[in-house]
């Protein structure tokens, strides 16, 4: 298994967050351009839901496409993302 590291960003303007220690009474991540940030806690929480959603996607897509053509097999659903993320990571391969 491999591990890999993916800066958490702003959705709003795609800069890498930076961390606030000294913020009382708990660490603060925020971005630097357009100030959008929460704690670090909230931070890792809505990241992980943009995971979650991606993941969600990308399965979803890979069923849709696995059926494509199929006389006996329909997806009849759609995918619908919540969205309305503030920070993301990048997930897709370059």
């Amino acid at each position: 298994m491999s591990v890999s590291t993916h800066a958490v960003k702003c959705a709003r303007c795609k800069c890498v967050l930076e961390t606030l220690p000294d913020a009382k009474p708990e660490p603060r991540a925020a971005c630097p351009q357009c100030g959008e940030g929460d704690t670090l806690e909230n931070v890792r929480r809505e990241v992980g839901e943009y995971i979650q959603e991606h993941i969600s996607k990308t399965i979803h897509g890979a069923l849709v496409d696995g059926v494509r053509g199929s006389k006996n097999l329909k997806v009849t659903s759609d995918f619908h993302p919540k969205g309305g993320h503030r920070f993301i990571v990048d997930l897709e391969p370059r």
